[in-house]
């Protein structure tokens, strides 16, 4: 396997977990919209919600300058053949 076959693999794992992300905060919208729910409630799934959508603009930043994902840096596992 070649390390462009592994970066296309990582790069398919990491857009599986934004799309992840997307699909939770879109339960907890849809959630909040279609259910009649105590303020406690509609309040922590919009907190959830948040958390998410500010870690997915996170990682979109991160794939837009080119580096790798935050956690990628941290193992690391930050570096490709070529930018080494």
């Amino acid at each position: 396997m070649t390390d462009d076959d592994r970066d296309h693999e990582l790069d398919a794992v990491r857009a599986h977990s934004l799309l992840g992300t997307v699909a939770a905060v879109k339960g907890a919208i849809d959630t909040i919209l279609t259910h009649d729910l105590d303020e406690s409630t509609r309040e922590s799934l919009l907190l959830m919600a948040r958390r998410r959508l500010e870690h997915l603009a996170d990682e979109l930043w991160h794939v837009s300058v080119g580096l790798p994902e935050p956690a990628a840096v941290f193992a690391g596992r930050g570096t490709r053949e070529s930018e080494r």
